[in-house]
């Protein structure tokens, strides 16, 4: 099973999700936005650079939540 808290910036999806985790005995497998080297560029200009943001999210997510998808039960602060 999958349990993936999804939300817009600063409305509590870590809290959430760390609380889910603790309540089910589970790992948390949260999300490393400061490692997308496109989000200072989005932030200064977010029309310009909202395509490579989106993909260097995309490409972050998806190896973590592929390597802990066959770990049983899941739950993260993130999506694709």
């Amino acid at each position: 099973m999958r349990i993936m808290v999804e939300g817009c910036v600063d409305v509590g999806k870590l809290t959430v999700a760390r609380g889910l985790a603790e309540h089910r005995s589970r790992d948390v497998l949260l999300e490393n936005f400061e490692a997308n080297p496109f989000l200072e560029a989005f932030y200064a200009h977010p029309s310009q650079n909202v395509i490579e943001t989106e993909f260097a999210f995309l490409l972050l997510h998806f190896n973590p939540l592929k390597i802990h998808a066959t770990h049983g039960e899941m739950i993260s602060d993130f999506h694709l």
